[in-house]
């Protein structure tokens, strides 16, 4: 127990060590646009404290803790002719004082920069940056993400929008999870009053695991390519409050049959003010989710990290505005999501007190 407590405690320190130079590096890169005189610039700070109905995400055995939660976001951005340049830059973690392997650290790192070539075209170029570590085990992921918008504005205030996404995973605690994703998504929209839009949207991509091993009736097959074409519409409108609703269906063809599947999904988001000083927001997803081979749960893990899983998510904000800049938000929420084996899910709910300055 000794070597393996002197063990954790390295690796902790080695883990606090790489957060570290990773803010340091943020930093040196965002140290120029802070330092310009930019158009706009937002921050966030959130502090809450909550309880969790599941820590470790069990579908079987649930066990329950209370945590702590800090968050800082920050973005920048500026108008220099045709050209709009913006970043983001957020830092969160999940402290859970009575059971500390759970302590986790989120960073984020992001930015994007807009040209507009003629009235009815425009490009946006986005890349992105985001790791999850535990800060006592080495466990976690980073993922690197880089699209390319393609916007032109077409008779009747409809617009078409092209675009192309590159997306890399890599996974600490093993790497046969790690992958990379290609696609191709085209979407049609139009705008809907002051603040609404509607849309339709298509997408297609290549998903490949070249180091993902799975067993089946004695064969173990290892690489995985998926293939997966995705259609959806929704709306957003402004009256009285601002709600958004999508639909999506999503059909995903895998080299190991198992893992195919067909998926329908609905969302609704919804910000309603009910006094001066208060508002309610919301969000609310339900999936159907069927595997082409409707065999018994899985017995191996199909992906590493069960917060990453699909499923159904309810989300309930009650703000009060303190202040101008000062607000007290009560949250809750429901998620039913599929675990770390395919097909068989886990219920979480959580409850937060949050004080949030901007």
């Amino acid at each position: 127990m000794g070597h393996a407590s002197q063990i954790e405690r390295r690796y902790a320190v080695k883990l606090s060590a790489r957060s570290a130079a990773i803010l340091l590096a943020m930093f040196v890169f965002f140290r120029p646009a802070i330092s310009m005189p930019l158009s706009e610039q937002n921050g966030r700070i959130q502090v809450s404290v909550g309880y969790d109905s599941n820590l470790y995400e069990d579908p079987q055995s649930p066990f329950a803790a209370p945590f702590l939660r800090l968050q800082y976001d920050r973005s920048w951005h500026k108008k220099i002719r045709s050209l709009s340049p913006a970043f983001q830059l957020g830092v969160w973690t999940s402290l859970y004082p009575q059971y500390t392997q759970e302590n986790k650290i989120f960073l984020h790192l992001s930015g994007s920069i807009d040209r507009q070539w003629t009235n009815r075209w425009s490009t946006r170029l986005t890349v992105l940056a985001r790791s999850k570590y535990f800060l006592a085990a080495r466990a976690g992921y980073r993922e690197g993400k880089a699209a390319l918008f393609s916007l032109h504005r077409l008779p009747h205030q409809w617009q078409i929008e092209h675009s192309i996404l590159l997306d890399l995973w890599r996974f600490e605690q093993n790497a046969r999870y790690n992958f990379n994703l290609a696609e191709y998504s085209l979407v049609l929209l139009k705008p809907v009053g002051a603040y609404g839009k509607m849309w339709i949207r298509f997408s297609a991509s290549r998903g490949w695991f070249p180091a993902f091993a799975w067993a089946a009736s004695g064969h173990v097959t290892v690489g995985q390519k998926n293939r997966t074409v995705l259609a959806e519409t929704g709306v957003r409108i402004l009256s009285p409050g601002l709600f958004t609703v999508a639909v999506q269906l999503a059909n995903n063809t895998s080299s190991i049959p198992a893992l195919s599947f067909v998926q329908w999904s609905s969302q609704l988001t919804a910000v309603w003010k009910i006094r001066p000083r208060w508002y309610l927001r919301s969000f609310f997803q339900y999936i159907t989710k069927r595997y082409s081979v409707p065999a018994e749960t899985g017995s191996e893990p199909f992906q590493p990290d069960p917060e990453l899983g699909e499923g159904n998510r309810f989300t309930l904000d009650a703000v009060w505005l303190l202040r101008n800049s000062l607000s007290l938000v009560l949250r809750f929420q429901n998620l039913h999501l599929e675990s770390v084996f395919r097909n068989r899910y886990y219920q979480k709910r959580l409850f937060e007190i949050l004080l949030e300055w901007q």
